[in-house]
């Protein structure tokens, strides 16, 4: 009997460690934390139409050199707009910027912070920050499903130029 309680104890710590282990590394991508003044007041964004993209992608929409090439000769400034994992991205949905909540926004905030990417402000009524990063960051950001659109600052939105909040 006493063996059973030990072999159960076992089985049981066992079975424990690996929860432990597997929500760890669940989290690991995500452990770095934005600082809190950047994510005050963020709010739930409804999907919005911003009108159809152009037909032709541009060169930095396609090739993830040029984008880091361009970047770099904006000494590392880029905005990136953010959107939920599971959402289209702006020129795959045919001109709509997909519904991002406020928690959704966070997370992905918080994964650029883990990764190195500074953020230096937010554009909370569009989902999109702008952040200071290394040019070679794009390679790993660039199809990463959080990330919807990358841009160097003087090209972003295709042209809108955001209020500052």
């Amino acid at each position: 009997m006493r063996y059973l309680q030990l072999f159960f104890s076992i089985i049981v710590t066992l079975a424990l460690a690996g929860c432990e282990a597997y929500l760890a590394e669940q989290d690991q991508d995500y452990a770095g934390r934005c600082d809190e003044e950047l994510l005050q007041g963020l709010e739930d964004i409804p999907r919005l139409y911003l009108g159809a993209p152009p037909n032709d992608p541009q060169p930095w929409e396609t090739n993830a050199s040029v984008l880091r090439d361009s970047i770099a000769f904006d000494d590392g400034q880029a905005i990136i707009e953010l959107k939920d994992s599971e959402s289209k991205r702006f020129r795959e949905s045919h001109g709509y910027r997909e519904a991002l909540t406020a928690g959704q926004f966070e997370t992905a905030m918080h994964m650029l912070y883990s990764r190195g990417v500074e953020i230096i402000d937010v554009h909370n009524t569009f989902g999109a920050v702008e952040v200071l990063m290394n040019r070679d960051k794009v390679f790993e950001l660039y199809d990463h499903p959080m990330v919807d659109y990358i841009d160097f600052p003087l090209e972003f939105g295709l042209g809108w130029n955001l209020p500052k909040e």
